[in-house]
């Protein structure tokens, strides 16, 4: 060991001993110094495995607990005798019975918030998630068990039943059946029979049993089960039986879960049928072995299962019941591989009840929770690149068939970087709809000649070296010998490059793709060509072929990379294909290596893209970058300024050149004003193959190993404040051919500008100033998912952190709000309108507000509004108030619930009303009010909301206002008679535009020039988004929904009005199916204020907000949705490129627009446009 390595193991050991009896004595300055110093906050003794939080709780030194908690300590850590923070806590004997009931409490509740967020995300291990339960989740079904003396066995001898639960079980039937046996009981999995024998003893109406094992039935028919009176057994999965007993309309007074080698998530599927099958006043119950080897673990599970219960208006409590017998004894479990009960003698028992009246039974949506995703493809990928992506998955249905879905990309609250969700309801639109959502990111690739320009040489050139003849001044192939030439392409998309690689001399293509849409249309370009002996196109992810489909691989071809460059999943492809032997080393691979440049930069909009605007709900404070990939967008000043006729203009951003680099000038406008603060550098160089081949079988995550960059010393050129770091990548696709470069580029004079890999910014929210005499130290790393990077940091600091990975988002709304919905609730401008409007409604004297419901996804608009008002006059109110958000998405929802909890219990400023007020509730409804708290909440005074609507897919403005005034409608009977709607009425505004670039990427039909595509035809391609849109659902789904503020354009026409609607009455449906679903029609004529190409109508939506026709004011102040870098507006195409000639004689030119809202038969504006001629001036 050197010296510098000696010293550093010196320091370590003594900063650890300082933090050590820092904790232990309640030092918290000196805490805080060290952790500000970089001092892990989840250390742990090597010897004992001691944590700092244990020493924190022992101590009963709350405000200790509170920072490290808060810093990221890990409250589940167990020692080395599996004990936990929480048990520490528990065993304090410090004589104040109150501070230390205060560090267990603060604990506990910070414990359940988190399992809140982090149970519902996604499956845990045992030890990472207290809900999961600890039986393996072997097959089960498919073996065998035996019935020993007392005991049920499986085929690897675990016990699935035991006859010392008999007292337990007794406990449980006692409560279930009463005393009146007057009762429906239904039981869950039958076992050694223990519940429903003493069920049997204690009678009852009706007795149904769920089992499904075939052994165990069997065993059921031959002790007669099958002829008991009364009794009816129902065999199979619960999962596929409970749709069948709700179809038949059956309802059961009492309820017991047992089931074998299932998850809790199986049990929270389970939760999700109880409303629909249980009577009211009836009760639930369940074998609590959740967690039975630590009691705080397991005090956490039962609070969790108590909240999750009570969403679904079930009243829990826990009786104590003793376990006598052989629970502990040795004997009983001899014989076994473990025990699934660890020697407690208490045992919770759940007592449930169903807190309904007869018409008010909950609607429970669940639907991410009973189907998670079980496959996710793109082009045979992950698309991460940015948080309101989109792409193709599969999930599992509950009677074992997978269906396509639509899912999102958002961040992973826990490890960081991208996890992907399935839409909400989008099931049913997946085939047109996933089409559709092609256009959002194909036609830019297939028009980016320069991608396959250079993808085409590369596979020429690594061809002609396995064919061994490659001439040195051109790549040419020449024909050798008959070996055949093995090609996987990963990714294929329409099979482009797979023809390429036929024409380059390969003899056997597999072509595989995981969406099946795409899959398809490769397929039948592959047969246009007259190729499909050459090529195989395999509907599949390249993880599901075997060596049988693709055989000996000589090349593999996958272009599936983001604007992070790994998002999609390019390593762990080549890991997977690696670890499986089905390439080796010689194997050629097209791309081969990267380099990742990087430029620090000030930019102190940033700020505004990730974070929430709430006082205390962050997950950003640490000053580390985080990775939310915004991908960097484009503006033109001018076209505010639609009056003046100004040609078009862009910002110059800079370009990396293959022969030149430029440094990152200031901006005058931009989407993102920003000064570059030194020259680009190289932040990581990754070699694809070697990196996926020499690391196969030490892969230390499901990520890949964390490779860490060099320690750079970045020079500084021009002062100011680092506040992030600028990122892009440059390809080598094949050693001697061009590079391809994902850099700045001007978007109007360089013609290797393209739209689907862009460059992004990495944030960090603790900026440090520097000047240009100084040096920053930067450093990179990533695994096969992720990069991620260390600004400011010295060396040693920023490698612990490094190899700590990805950095993750705590607070969890950033895992489903997407970063344009971030920057809107960052408009100070749109939230200080939507707070004037709300601070008058709830002044005026001849209002009585009790409640405010809000019916927008996301809910912090509502909060937004009320945190920082706080008056006089108003103050008595606000203790009266309800704050109510609808949240269909249960996990949404508690997310959002965490957050508010959070919000309203660390506030500490005496300006946050939101610490005023004692009911802030989210409603898990069901769209009608079904699920409505009348008896707490009242009717509703004011219902709020901005549009916005998380499963909608991507944002569509028009269908979400038009979602907003449907929802408003069927809430009709919840609302109060004077109910006050904030907006009042929403504008449809419509322009003819002028936007060179969408146009020739998206435009036009998708025109495709296939003549610099190599000559392949691709009109399968064109036919499927054809078809798909006319299969749409709703007539926006075939508009291209983009922000104008990321594109240069210009305004033909000024903006018009094209349509109202009026928020503050209901829909008339009556009116609407007398008109053939036509609600309002409408036709206008809009002058041409300039000369230019009438490319695309473009609509969007204003708000106008009111204080209410309550109060009798107009509205207060409009809100455009056109020019905001949140907005999307909707993109109709004109037929063909409609040119506007300059004013001629009398003559003018007008566009006549005819616009129709349809509100039943396919919801939307439907519009025809048209450019006419009109006399006058």
């Amino acid at each position: 060991m050197d010296q510098d390595a000696r010293s550093n193991s010196l320091e370590e050991e003594r900063n650890a001993q300082l933090m050590i009896l820092a904790c232990a004595e309640g030092k918290a300055k000196d805490v805080e110094a060290l952790l500000a110093a970089g001092f892990p906050p989840h250390y742990q003794e090597e010897k004992e495995g001691t944590s700092l939080l244990m020493h924190a709780a022992r101590g009963a030194h709350l405000e200790i607990v509170q920072i490290l908690l808060a810093a990221g300590a890990p409250w589940m850590a167990v020692d080395r005798h599996g004990k936990c923070a929480g048990e520490y806590a528990i065993a304090c004997d410090i004589g104040d019975a109150n501070r230390k009931q205060s560090v267990i409490d603060f604990i506990l509740n910070h414990a359940v918030m988190a399992e809140m967020l982090l149970g519902t995300v996604e499956d845990q291990t045992a030890k990472a998630n207290v809900l999961e339960q600890q039986r393996e989740s072997h097959d089960y079904l498919g073996g065998t068990v035996r019935y020993e003396r007392g005991r049920l066995v499986d085929q690897v001898d675990e016990g699935v039943m035991m006859d010392w639960e008999a007292p337990l079980m007794e406990a449980h039937a006692s409560f279930l059946c009463g005393d009146d046996g007057n009762r429906d009981i239904l039981n869950v999995g039958f076992g050694l029979g223990i519940i429903d024998r003493a069920i049997q003893r204690r009678k009852c109406r009706s007795h149904t049993i769920i089992e499904a094992h075939p052994m165990v039935l069997e065993k059921m028919k031959t002790d007669g089960w099958y002829r008991k009176a009364g009794v009816t057994i129902e065999t199979g999965r619960w999962q596929n039986v409970l749709p069948r007993l709700v179809a038949q309309g059956k309802k059961f007074d009492g309820i017991f879960f047992d089931t074998y080698a299932e998850h809790y998530r199986d049990m929270q599927g389970f939760h999700a049928w109880l409303p629909k099958v249980m009577r009211p006043g009836g009760i639930y119950s369940f074998f609590n072995g959740l967690c039975p080897d630590n009691l705080f673990f397991h005090a956490v599970a039962c609070q969790l299962v108590k909240l999750e219960l009570e969403a679904l208006k079930f009243s829990v409590d826990f009786a104590n019941v003793e376990i006598e017998g052989g629970a502990s004894d040795d004997n009983s479990w001899k014989g076994l591989r473990r025990r699934y009960w660890h020697g407690r003698d208490e045992y919770f028992l759940p007592v449930a009840v169903f807190e309904v009246e007869e018409d008010e039974r909950a609607e429970v949506t669940r639907d991410a929770l009973v189907h998670p995703v079980d496959s996710i493809h793109g082009i045979d990928g992950l698309d991460s690149g940015k948080a309101d992506d989109t792409l193709i998955g599969e999930v599992t249905r509950e009677d074992g068939t997978k269906k396509e879905v639509l899912l999102h990309a958002s961040l992973d609250p826990e490890a960081g970087g991208i996890t992907w969700r399935p839409y909400t309801d989008m099931e049913g639109r997946s085939d047109s709809l996933c089409l559709l959502n092609l256009r959002c990111w194909f036609p830019p690739m297939l028009h980016d000649l320069h991608r396959y320009n250079i993808f085409k040489r590369a596979i020429w050139k690594s061809i002609g070296i396995i064919k061994e003849r490659v001439d040195e001044d051109e790549v040419e192939m020449k024909e050798k010998g008959d070996k055949d030439i093995r090609i996987l392409d990963i990714g294929t998309g329409t099979g482009l490059l797979s023809l390429e690689a036929v024409r380059a001399g390969a003899t056997q293509v597999t072509a595989c793709d995981g969406f099946t849409a795409l899959a398809k249309v490769a397929d039948e370009v592959v047969r246009s060509a007259g190729l499909e002996r050459n090529i195989c196109v395999v509907h599949k992810m390249s993880s599901a072929l075997d060596e049988e489909e693709i055989g000996s691989i000589d090349l593999i071809v996958a272009e599936i990379l983001d604007s992070t460059l790994l998002g999609e999943g390019y390593l762990s492809t080549l890991r997977d294909l690696y670890t499986r032997g089905l390439v080796d080393a010689t194997t050629h691979v097209v791309p081969r290596r990267a380099r990742v440049w990087a430029q620090l930069v000030e930019c102190p909009e940033l700020q505004s893209h990730f974070n929430i605007p709430s006082a205390d709900v962050t997950c950003m404070g640490d000053g580390r970058p985080k990775p939310l990939h915004l991908s960097l967008p484009y503006i033109d000043d001018e076209a505010n300024n639609w009056a003046e006729d100004k040609t078009l203009s862009s910002p110059k951003l800079s370009i990396l050149s293959r022969k030149k680099r430029e440094i990152l000038g200031e901006k005058s406008g931009g989407p993102i004003s920003s000064k570059a603060l030194s020259a680009p550098f190289i932040l990581l160089e990754i070699d694809f193959a070697a990196a996926a081949a020499e690391s196969k079988s030490s892969v230390d995550s499901s990520n890949g190993p964390i490779i860490v960059g060099p320690n750079l010393s970045v020079p500084i050129l021009s002062a100011g404040s680092v506040q992030g770091a600028l990122m892009w990548w440059e390809l080598i696709c094949s050693d001697g051919v061009e590079t391809y470069s994902s850099a700045p580029r001007d978007i109007d004079i360089d013609p290797l500008w393209q739209d689907h890999w862009k460059p992004c910014i990495w944030p960090i929210t603790l900026p440090f100033d520097i000047t240009p005499s100084q040096e920053v130290s930067v450093q990179g790393a990533h695994h096969d998912r992720s990069i991620w990077i260390e600004i400011g940091s010295t060396p040693h600091e920023s490698l612990k952190r490094l190899r700590e990975g990805p950095h993750p988002c705590l607070c969890g709304l950033h895992t489903f709000l997407p970063s344009e919905r971030i920057i809107e609730l960052n408009d100070a401008r749109r939230e200080e309108a939507y707070s004037e409007c709300l601070r008058t409604i709830l002044d005026a004297k001849d209002l009585e507000i009790k409640t405010i419901l809000d019916i927008c996804d996301g809910g912090m608009t509502l909060f937004n509004m009320i945190q920082g008002w706080k008056t006089a006059s108003n103050s008595a109110r606000l203790h009266h108030l309800n704050l109510v958000s609808l949240e269909e998405d249960v996990w949404h929802g508690a997310v959002l619930e965490k957050s508010c909890l959070l919000l309203k219990a660390e506030s500490r400023n005496a300006f946050h009303a939101i610490h005023e007020i004692p009911q802030i509730k989210i409603w898990h409804g069901a769209g009608r009010g079904e699920n409505w708290d009348s008896a707490c909440w009242g009717d509703v005074q004011v219902l709020c909301g901005d549009g916005y609507y998380s499963n909608i897919g991507v944002n569509r403005p028009i269908w979400s206002w038009l979602n907003f005034w449907i929802l408003r409608t069927a809430l009709a009977p919840i609302l109060a008679r004077n109910v006050v709607i904030l907006p009042f009425q929403v504008r449809l505004m419509a322009s003819v535009i002028e936007c060179p670039s969408l146009f020739r990427v998206y435009g036009g039909g998708n025109p495709i020039d296939e003549e610099k595509l190599g000559g392949w035809d691709h009109t399968a391609f064109r036919r499927a988004m054809s078809e798909a849109a006319s299969r749409a659902v709703f007539d926006e789904d075939k508009d291209l929904a983009v922000s104008l503020a990321d594109y240069p354009h210009r305004f033909l026409t000024p903006p018009a009005l094209l349509m109202r609607m009026d928020l503050h009455h209901a829909i008339d449906w009556t009116a609407s199916q007398a008109h053939d679903g036509a609600y309002r029609r409408n036709v206008i004529h809009v002058p041409f204020c300039r000369a230019g190409n009438a490319h695309a109508l473009a609509l969007w939506i204003d708000v106008d907000l009111t204080y209410g026709a309550a109060v009798g004011s107009e509205p207060s102040l409009s809100l455009s949705g056109c020019l905001h870098r949140y907005s999307r507006q909707s993109l109709r195409w004109m037929s063909g490129e409609s040119v506007v000639e300059e004013r001629t004689g009398e003559r003018n030119k007008c566009v006549e627009i005819k616009a129709m809202l349809d509100v039943v038969s396919t919801p939307g504006i439907w519009t025809d446009c048209q450019i006419i001629e009109v006399d006058g001036d």
